[in-house]
């Protein structure tokens, strides 16, 4: 963690860069700053979105009060994980029976289904000749 501190004053002016995250949305465009509540702002395009938000930040970092201090503060960012079974995606792509086995599973599961429907059938003709 790194934390270097800017000065702002009348005469020196300095920079601040954060991180934007951009998102389509409802025909409209996002831009957020992770992390700040009230950075977000929302635009047509991802121009506009991106603009308004640095308006927005702009007008925001002017109200620091002169005897005030900026801070950057550096956080690894976490990294993604994926999920466990991923590991296996693709493991079968060069087999030459995994069509096959495929196959085989679906006509048993489809023999299955048959004999469940046939079975439905059944039971509903066994209470349709009970009722009538």
């Amino acid at each position: 963690m790194v934390a270097n501190p800017i000065k702002v004053s009348q005469e020196n002016t300095a920079k601040v860069t954060y991180p934007v995250l951009l998102e389509e949305v409802m025909g409209g465009w996002i831009a957020v700053i992770p992390g700040l509540a009230s950075g977000r702002a929302i635009g047509e395009t991802r121009e506009i979105a991106v603009e308004r938000l640095h308006q927005m930040m702009t007008q925001n970092l002017a109200t620091i009060p002169e005897n005030g201090e900026l801070t950057q503060l550096e956080i690894e960012l976490p990294s993604r994980t994926t999920h466990p079974s991923m590991k296996f995606a693709g493991m079968f792509q060069d087999d030459p029976y995994f069509d096959q086995m495929l196959e085989q599973v679906e006509a048993f599961r489809q023999e299955d289904r048959d004999e469940y429907f046939h079975q439905l059938d059944q039971e509903e003709a066994a209470l349709a000749e009970k009722t009538s």
